[in-house]
């Protein structure tokens, strides 16, 4: 089944939200593995707990941050593909409205005021904005 303009749309923001979770999560790793000191214990120079830790630890934000970049990937793919049905809707307050939501991740508030419309007035712009995507994505499947 193919998913609706709005929910590939949607997809777009809850990956960037995603996105900058797993961020903040890898930044929050970084800043404890540099609060870890690795030591030797005693004389048998075998590597003590704390350099176990760090070894678990680093390899956590390997894994992270290679996850991180796989979704980045695929979000710089989504936006590519956003931008190509955006670019092939007519009316340009419509691409405008979808632009400022979708690929620059504005709060419905901003675009708003920035449109020059009530918050009820966006919301209403932004129905005709997804099915004008609609019609793209079906014409595009289509072909």
């Amino acid at each position: 089944m193919e998913q609706s303009a709005k929910e590939f749309f949607q997809g777009i923001r809850n990956l960037d939200k995603q996105i900058d979770s797993k961020y903040e999560q890898l930044e929050r790793l970084k800043a404890l593995a540099t609060k870890v000191t690795a030591t030797i214990s005693g004389d048998s120079g075998k590597p003590s707990g704390v350099s176990r830790t760090m070894e678990s630890t680093v390899d956590k934000i390997i894994d992270l941050q290679t996850d991180l970049n796989a979704e980045i990937d695929r979000f710089v793919d989504m936006k590519r593909e956003a931008n190509e049905i955006i670019r092939q809707i007519e009316n340009h307050k419509q691409r405008l409205c979808l632009e400022y939501r979708y690929l620059c991740g504005k709060a419905w508030e901003w675009i708003a005021d920035e449109m020059g419309y009530s918050y009820f007035g966006i919301c209403k712009l932004h129905g005709r904005a997804l099915q004008a995507a609609e019609e793209v994505m079906q014409k595009n499947s289509e072909s």
